[in-house]
């Protein structure tokens, strides 16, 4: 697979190939290894050259959002190119938990047990890293449970809330 990306406002082209866990990656005249361990739905562990680092990210609106070793990388895929990603039907039309994306303090909860919420609705908000993050919801559902309170310390391994998805989002 070829990625076409924007980071820092520069463009890059990364040509990536996947072997069960490992990732074969060049990037110019670069070329790597890394291989890569689920830990939870926005968070991997992730290995080069010997040297481990867990990686925080998440998918919002066409741009992917990282954080690794204390540093926030936002990308964007360049103009005319579209990162590989599973369609919504698969990775988003499930009941279950919503999460913060890296750890933070939860500043604002926008929602409460029972209440209907919308594709793309703001959940909550993160403060990490000196930025705010606003939690949204994956697909349409109903919040069947809160996990923390507002000023509460949170982190990608404990959901923030659950969700119930709505029949009618649940099928394509």
């Amino acid at each position: 697979m070829e990625v076409s990306l924007q980071l820092d406002g520069a463009s890059y082209v990364v040509k990536l190939t996947k072997h069960g866990e490992r990732y074969h990656a060049s990037l110019g005249e670069r070329e790597f290894e890394v291989y890569s361990h689920r830990l939870t739905d926005v968070s991997r562990v992730l290995t080069r050259e010997g040297r481990l680092r867990t990686v925080y990210l998440t998918h919002i609106s066409g741009t992917y959002h990282v954080w690794v070793d204390g540093h926030t990388f936002t990308i964007r895929p360049a103009r005319g190119a579209a990162l590989e990603r599973r369609t919504a039907s698969k990775s988003l039309r499930h009941d279950g938990p919503v999460s913060a994306p890296m750890p933070g303090k939860l500043t604002k909860l926008l929602v409460r047990v029972g209440q209907r919420v919308q594709a793309g609705q703001r959940l909550a908000v993160v403060e990490a890293m000196k930025m705010e993050h606003d939690i949204c919801a994956p697909t349409d559902g109903t919040v069947r449970r809160i996990n923390f309170a507002e000023n509460s310390l949170v982190d990608p391994s404990h959901p923030l809330l659950e969700l119930e998805v709505d029949s009618t989002a649940a099928t394509d």
